[in-house]
């Protein structure tokens, strides 16, 4: 997701007449206009900045920095300007190396997760190396189609996610709960094929910790996808029950942002009538609307907004959400793929019906 955060800079020193100078400082104590500026608190990072700063503390051992950082995150359940939770960008953070094809960088960040966690022994730390295991499996296993995977990748892959299994079936029996780790035990339920109930029995003890943590819907939609687990009609149906599992404008934002994560399997036919369609375009504009009123600062999502607006054939909806991204200079020409892209959008909203 795109975000603008607003950073902090020190204010410009004015300059001083030649007869009110002050001596000019020694080499060691630089003026205050050349000092380095300060860096910003953590909390008005963006999502890059805030990856960045927790692969750093990580790196650099500063345990107790990251134990603060992400009690805080989970307890207040932070998000950025434009929705997606803090907590999500964290974990990311702390369970990939900096390169993810380099096989030295995963050895390296297991060292350090294991040093992390020897010191804080927090469901935190335990949950980043379960996650990092998780990870590693899906690397080998490669994004390529299950035929052209190797018989050496997928029992690497297998092995490694019955480990990541193994650790989190030591961290449920923690009373203090992360609502990630419920993300990644659906997604090893997707990769083992979970029967349908153990994954609603999964979804439901997530939404008990927090019950608009996205990323365990979006687990679950993959599921209901015919190229997985489900059959026709299924992924309408799950998303139509999302609104009655969390009632309001929360339920709404998690129905639109579950259906965004389905676009690339459905394309042209996303608001399909029949079972081989999607999702509801006035459930999901319901949802749009409930996502810009809560942050109200997110520019992707009005983009996007106006882009599914285009593929729902709503001009008057596209039209204005058009007309107030113009007048605010606010184009993501990348949120328009939905519409062809934002030229073929453009065009298309400025016709005459």
């Amino acid at each position: 997701m795109k975000l603008w955060f607003l950073l902090l800079i020190p204010s410009l020193a004015v300059a001083l007449r030649a007869e009110e100078a002050t001596p000019a400082p020694q080499p060691d104590s630089p003026a205050p206009e050349t000092a380095p500026a300060e860096a910003a608190p953590w909390p008005m990072l963006s999502a890059k900045g805030l990856k960045q700063n927790v692969q750093s503390l990580l790196y650099a051992s500063k345990f107790a920095e990251l134990d603060a950082m992400i009690a805080e995150i989970n307890e207040k359940q932070l998000r950025f300007l434009d929705g997606d939770w803090k907590l999500l960008t964290f974990m990311d953070a702390a369970s990939y190396p900096r390169d993810k094809d380099d096989t030295a960088g995963w050895k390296a960040l297991f060292e350090h997760l294991k040093d992390w966690d020897q010191k804080s022994k927090s469901i935190f730390s335990t949950n980043a190396i379960a996650r990092t295991k998780l990870n590693y499996a899906y690397s080998i296993r490669t994004g390529a189609p299950s035929k052209d995977v190797t018989e050496d990748q997928w029992k690497t892959f297998n092995g490694g996610v019955e480990r990541s299994l193994e650790s989190y079936a030591e961290l449920l029996k923690v009373s203090h709960k992360c609502v990630d780790m419920y993300a990644q035990l659906l997604r090893i339920g997707l990769a083992q094929g979970w029967p349908p109930e153990k994954m609603q029995a999964t979804l439901q003890a997530a939404i008990s910790v927090a019950p608009d943590y996205y990323p365990c819907y979006q687990m679950v939609g993959y599921y209901t996808l015919e190229s997985w687990y489900g059959k026709p009609g299924a992924s309408h149906a799950f998303l139509d029950s999302i609104p009655s599992m969390v009632p309001g404008d929360r339920g709404l934002e998690i129905y639109t942002r579950t259906a965004i994560s389905l676009y690339p399997y459905y394309k042209l036919n996303f608001f399909g009538k029949d079972a081989a369609g999607c999702a509801d375009w006035t459930t999901m504009r319901r949802g749009f609307e409930a996502i810009l009123r809560s942050f109200p600062q997110s520019r992707w999502h009005r983009n996007l907004f106006a882009a599914y607006a285009c593929l729902a054939q709503d001009r008057t909806t596209a039209r204005t959400l058009l007309d107030e991204i113009t007048a605010k200079d606010e184009l993501i020409a990348e949120a328009w793929t939905p519409a062809g892209g934002w030229e073929a959008g453009r065009k298309w909203i400025m016709e005459t019906p």
